[in-house]
This record gives C-alpha cells, structure tokens and sequence, in this order.
C-alpha cells in the first residue's frame, strides 16, 4: 500500500492539462482554396501525414506525464510496511524533550538524574539516519534546536521553572512543520513535572509514537526553603535584625532534626534545629546583630538533602556608616529645628538644612532621605526630580504644617504616584479636648526598644490638630492616635519609600517635643531604614532580568557584575530620558551578585530559585492514564530494537 506524505500537492493536479490545452490553442482552422499547383502535392503518401498526428499526440502524452510525475514526486510517495517492518524505513521527524528541570539535580542511590539522562539521550539518537529530522527541546528554553548543532556535553541543568505548556506548544509545532511519515515523540525525565505531556500532544496529533524514558521513580523527599524576610521594619545601624525564612518538606517521610544556619558575611551567626512533616510548611526564626557598615551578604542554609540546589537562600543588605539626610524647611519650628540639630551632633546622621528657595539645585542622590517639613505648592522640574529620585531608590519624608493645605499636600501625592491622600484637618476644640497617640512599645517597630530598660514609662503626648488621612491596606501605619487615625504613615513607593507625619511638631500642633520619647524615636526614623531589602535586590528569581536605575552620582565609569563564582561581566546603561538603567540578564544561578562602578560596589542582588520552580506534588496528580498512552521504557531497558521496528514506509525518493 502506497500513501503520500505531501498530500496537499495534488491540488495542483489541473497542471496535467496544460499540454493539451497548449495543442488546442496552437491548432489553427484549415480553409480550403483553390491552388495552381496543388496537383503536386497529392504526390505526397497519406500514410506519413498520419504518422505526424500520431507524433504529436505521443508529445502531448508525454508532456502531461512529465508534469503528473513532478506532481507524484513532491507528493513524496511512500510505501507502507506495518505488516512486516522496514529497518530501512521512511525519513522520521522526532522530537526529544530533555528535562532539564531543578528535579533532575535529585541524588538517587544512582547519582544524579540529569547525568543518567544524559547517557540515554546519547543511546537515543543512536536510532536516527543523516536524513531524519530531529530536535530538541530543553524544558526551561522551550525552544526547538536540531540535534546536529548541539553540544551534548555541554548542556547543564537548569534552575528554572519548567516551562511545560511551552513544550508542548513548540512540539506539536514541529509535527506539523516536518510531516514525515513517521512521526515520534520522546521524553528523557524522572516524569515528576511533566505528567500528561502526551495527552495533550495526541489530542493534536494522533499519529506520532510516544515513548517515556523514566530516569529514576518518583519517589521524592526534599526540604526546601521556599521564602525569606525580614520581620524589621527599619534597621539600625549595628542593631539587632530578625528575619523569618519559610521551610517546606515536599517529601513522604517526617524530616527530622532538620539543621538551619544563619552566615552573614561567611560567618555562622545563628543555628537551629526543627523536625518538619510530610507535606508541611514551618516557619523559623533567626537573629543577627550586623558587626561591619556597607554591603552585607549572607544567606540561610538547611541541612543537605538528596536535592541541594533548593538548601540555600541568599540575601543581603546595606548599612550605610554615615546617614545623610536634606532638611527643608522655611522658618522652620524652633523645636523641630533643635531636636534635629541635636541628632546631627550626636549620632551617624548628618543633617544639611535648606530653604525651599534653594533646595531644589542640590543634588538629591547625595541624599539618603529628603525631609520636607510645612511645605506648600511644589512644581514643575522638582516634581520630576522627585519621581527620578523614589525611582533610584530614594526616601521622602513629609511632614505638612500650617503652610500646608490638603490640596497641595494631594498635588504632591499625585505627582509622586503615593496613595496617601488628606482628607482635612481636623482639630480639637477647647483646651481640655484633644488627641492622644497610642502608646505600645512591645515589639513596635518605633517605640520597640527605643530606651536602654525596658520598663521606661513613655508619656504619651497630646495633639491638638492634624491632618486626617484616606489609606489602604499596602500603606502601613508605624504610628496612630488612640482614635485609630494615622500619625506615622510607611509606604513603598516606586524602588524607595516615603514616610508620612500627619501632624507637624509645633507647640500649636503638639507637645511631643517636651516629651522624652520625641528626639529618640525622631533618631531612629532618620538613622534607620531597610538598606538594600527595598530594591527588589532580595526577592530575584533566578533567570529573571533585572534593571537598577542608576543615581547621579554613578554615572561616570564603568560597570561589571561579578558572579557568585567570581566571573566578571561587562555591563552598559541603556539612556531613557534622564535616566540611566544597567540590565542584568545573567542571574543564571543562585548567589550573591555585585555590581561595580569602577572600583565601587553600588549594588548586590540576591537571586534564588523560586518556590514554585519544584512542584513535585504533580506526581500524585490524574495523569490523564498517560501510563496506558506512550511506550514506558524504565531505566537500562533495551529499547532500540522495540523502537526501529515499530517504524515503518519506505519513501520511494528522497
């Protein structure tokens, strides 16, 4: 039996009939007229005039099998041998899908899977001739690549999520791009993510021949940290700093005396032990108290598992030694004006104080913070600086005052993109009435610890106005009045934060000033902060690009990027407007990345598999009977003979 794998072809089978129409048209209508001499022409034999109409008849035969056969030809004829199988059968589109997912980094009492997995592939593409068409497919890239132009010793394991959909989606792609006869489908993994691969496949394109390669079981027992961060919400430069790292085990068997260290700077700074059940998420908590200024760099570990790739997750931040912050302000409080003053002189906060006549030809970038107190209508070039300055990662703190109206105070939260908005100011009346804040020091991230003995008694000050607030759930309150309204307001905002005072610090506002509580916990909102946890610097998934605007002062020089395994890599800033962006796209592994500016480091980024990167829980799901679908070949099967002779058709011309 003879099918055709190019089909479609015979659609220009009305081709055939262009000698005949080409005879038909050139044949010309005889005339007869009478002729002197047309006696001689009767000498000629009526057989050979004859012979020439059957010579043009054969050339127009001809002609019309000439163009059937370029037909047949490119319809690409193939013959059919399912009954008694073709060792030398018709050209084969194949597909190999190489798992190249964080589960095949799993030790087994056979070594690592992705190595095994290497070895099969190698023993598979042993079943292909030159002429076959065969591809591969990586499951984190998704991406076709035939096989001749790949290195296979050169293909490495990957960190990433497996891409599955995307798989399936370039597979089925390639069947119908490369329609051999026959037509195959093979899949090199421990099966755990990618289960009902097929199903979805077939549904598509029925005649392929699926086969799984099992490498290994899909018995799975691994503990995972899944997440990190920090329960402070401001630092303290060589204060204490918690931070909860979240455990999971995706195994079938209790977890016992689980080991977690805490390494900061490549020093063990904290240890402890759990036991975590099948299928359970811990939380645990641990403490350090930073010994150094500048960039810090650490990570959590777990005890080493059958798969270590997911036992570490890195973090870092940034404690500068010298806190700079621009105050202004016109006609400043006395009060306001005397406790800063007092911070600049006794603690690592330096203070420049401006005029807002002034202040907006300074260089913001200089600047930790940017404190604006009592301001009123601001426009224009400093509205973008401003935007410019949150975008690079900068803090603004606003503390409106009776120069203040709501409507300049909601111009300014506008332009700046904050969802704090004023809704009035509302004062107490009478000189009995007025506001109290509410007073809790235990575990506050404000008043927590904010003297040296705990049982300190914390007067708490009165307000007789403020400004009363709209906010929602993402905007978070360091402060309120026992009314519930705000008085410290927190909000990230762009890649920076702004903190938000509602009632301004003056006898006719307050009498916070003349409490002792004022100039320590004004201290610890100007010297503290989240150094480096803001960026996004913590919370990179492997593989992912990131871009870090760069400040003023950082855009002269050079820049590279120096790996967790100390490879250095060249980087330029792409321009947008006023803006200068370095992209980083070789976060390829979990680790600790620096980046340099000449000799300087700017930045650090933490990047870590990302929690959904391994869902092994798949296996327990309805396959779809996937098992009754392809040809399951367990590992050190034989199976080149099973797979040669299920192929048939022998393709009658290349």
């Amino acid at each position: 039996m003879i099918t055709f794998l190019n089909s479609i072809i015979f659609t220009l089978a009305f081709a055939a009939l262009i000698p005949l129409l080409i005879h038909l048209f050139n044949r010309q209508k005889r005339t007869k007229k009478p002729f002197s001499s047309i006696r001689f022409l009767k000498m000629l034999e009526k057989q050979r005039l004859n012979r020439i109409n059957i010579y043009q008849y054969l050339l127009i035969i001809i002609r019309t099998l000439i163009v059937v056969l370029l037909i047949i030809a490119f319809a690409r004829p193939t013959l059919i041998t399912d009954i008694i199988p073709d060792r030398n059968a018709a050209r084969t589109t194949a597909v190999i899908i190489l798992d190249t997912g964080l589960n095949m980094r799993y030790y087994d009492d056979r070594g690592m899977r992705f190595d095994r997995a290497i070895v099969t592939l190698k023993k598979v593409l042993e079943l292909f001739k030159p002429e076959d068409q065969v591809f591969l497919l990586l499951t984190h890239q998704a991406k076709k690549t035939r096989i001749d132009s790949v290195i296979i010793d050169a293909i490495k394991c990957s960190y990433l999520h497996v891409n599955r959909d995307n798989v399936i989606s370039e597979t089925i792609k390639i069947l119908k791009s490369y329609a051999n006869y026959n037509q195959e489908v093979f899949l090199i993994s421990d099966n755990i993510n990618m289960a009902g691969t097929f199903s979805d496949i077939m549904k598509q394109i029925s005649e392929v021949r699926p086969y799984i390669f099992q490498i290994g079981d899909q018995s799975f027992n691994n503990i995972s940290i899944d997440s990190l961060y920090f329960v402070n919400d401001l630092f303290e430069p060589l204060q204490p700093i918690e931070l909860q790292v979240s455990l999971y085990n995706a195994g079938l068997v209790n977890a016992e005396d689980t080991e977690i260290h805490l390494y900061v700077n490549d020093k063990r700074e904290a240890y402890s032990r759990t036991t975590i059940a099948p299928g359970e998420k811990i939380t645990i908590s641990l403490s350090f108290q930073p010994k150094d200024f500048g960039f810090i760099r650490g990570y959590v570990e777990i005890s080493e598992d059958a798969l270590d790739a997911d036992n570490r997750y890195y973090f870092n931040l940034r404690i500068p030694e010298e806190v700079n912050i621009l105050f202004v302000e016109q006609n400043s409080s006395i009060y306001l004006e005397s406790a800063l003053k007092t911070i600049d002189r006794n603690s690592n906060v330096n203070i420049k104080f401006a005029g807002y006549e002034q202040w907006g030809v300074d260089n913001f970038s200089k600047y930790h913070k940017i404190f604006l107190a009592n301001f009123s209508s601001i426009e224009g070039l400093i509205l973008t600086r401003l935007n410019n300055y949150l975008k690079a990662g900068g803090r603004l703190i606003l503390m409106p005052g009776y120069n203040s109206t709501p409507s300049d105070i909601n111009h300014l939260l506008n332009e700046i993109d904050s969802d704090i908005r004023v809704i009035n100011l509302s004062e107490a009346t009478g000189s009995d009435n007025y506001y109290k804040l509410k007073i809790n020091p235990r575990g506050h991230p404000i008043l927590g610890n904010l003297f040296r003995t705990s049982d300190t008694k914390i007067n708490s000050p009165h307000f007789s106005r403020y400004f009363k607030v709209r906010t929602n759930s993402i905007i978070r309150q360091l402060l309120a009045f026992s009314n519930r309204d705000p008085f410290i307001l927190y909000e990230k905002n762009k890649n920076g934060f702004i903190y938000f005072f509602t009632s301004y610090i003056d006898e006719t506002w307050t009498d916070i000033q003349f409490k002792g509580l004022f100039v320590p916990m004004l201290t610890r909102i100007l010297s503290s902060d989240n150094y480096g946890t803001d960026h996004g610097m913590n919370s990179i998934e492997v593989g992912t690009k990131f871009d870090l605007i760069l400040k003023q002062d950082e855009r002269t020089g050079y820049y590279s990027l120096v790996t967790p395994d100390k490879i250095n890599i060249k980087l330029m800033p792409d321009t947008f407007g006023m803006t200068q962006v370095l992209s980083v796209n070789y976060l390829s592994s979990p680790g600790n990345y620096s980046i340099f500016n000449a000799e300087r480091t700017i930045a650090v980024l933490s990047a870590n598999i990302s929690s959904g990167a391994l869902s092994v829980q798949n296996r327990d799901h309805d396959r779809e009977n996937e098992e009754d679908l392809p040809v399951i070949f367990p590992e050190d099967e034989e199976f080149k003979d099973t797979i040669i002779e299920a192929r048939s058709g022998r393709e009658l011309w290349k």
